[in-house]
């Protein structure tokens, strides 16, 4: 395994006082108080100081579950839901659970930098699908057909993407999913970003298609929008 060249990047930038780095996926501005604050009543209180639940403490997952179906019009249960340490924990828990050795991992490109080495760590082989610059870098349903083999088993499906800032509509959506389950193939639903959103887009989730739920895996919400989702649906 090599090391991650964004990586490179940063570390040759950070010797640098004048550089204004844009590489990192993140807001500019710090995690509001309100939350900070909640997340230390919660350890002070609950002397939340030792091992939690496998999946997560009930409370959490309950909040994860009505958020979906709140915002995303997704019924989950939360025995469904599982609280991982970040969006790269879920990424890769999720590969390993569901990718056997020479199964093929269908990929945009460009990509976020960590899905071929977390392919990697599962045995399967990354196929990866071009998006173009002139089609605003969205992910096209025939080019995924014309990338599908007797191998293909699983899809990273990343909206809005990282690096290129695309984002699919509802019937880019539908599209996607027509080749899915015509094809048998799991998706792992990377949406990270689903908040940061402009131009007035709106996000869309796969699972939210009608007959899709069964076959996706929504996996990213961050350790920060987790402690929100405690404070929004809880209090």
């Amino acid at each position: 395994m090599s090391y991650p060249k964004i990586r490179e990047i940063f570390d040759r930038a950070s010797k640098y006082e004048d550089i204004i780095s844009l590489g990192i996926g993140e807001p500019d501005f710090d995690t509001d108080s309100t939350i900070i604050n909640k997340a230390f009543e919660s350890v002070i209180e609950k002397k939340s100081t030792h091992y939690t639940p496998v999946a997560g403490y009930p409370e959490l997952r309950e909040a994860i579950a009505l958020k979906y179906w709140k915002e995303n019009k997704i019924k989950v249960d939360k025995e469904e839901v599982i609280v991982t340490h970040g969006a790269q924990h879920a990424l890769i828990l999720a590969m390993l659970t569901l990718l056997d050795a020479g199964d093929e991992i269908l990929i945009p490109d460009p990509f976020y930098p960590s899905y071929p080495t977390q392919a990697f760590l599962s045995g399967a082989i990354p196929v990866f699908i071009p998006t173009l610059e002139k089609e605003d870098f969205k992910l096209k349903a025939e080019n995924i057909e014309k990338n599908i083999s007797v191998k293909s088993k699983l899809l990273i499906l990343n909206t809005p993407n990282n690096p290129t800032g695309a984002v699919l509509e509802e019937d880019d959506l539908k599209k996607i999913s027509e080749i899915v389950i015509k094809n048998n193939l799991m998706v792992i639903a990377d949406e990270a970003y689903e908040t940061m959103i402009y131009d007035n887009k709106k996000h869309f989730c796969i699972a939210g298609i009608p007959g899709n739920i069964k076959r996706k895996i929504i996996s990213l919400l961050n350790v920060f929008q987790d402690i929100y989702l405690l404070c929004k649906y809880t209090t």
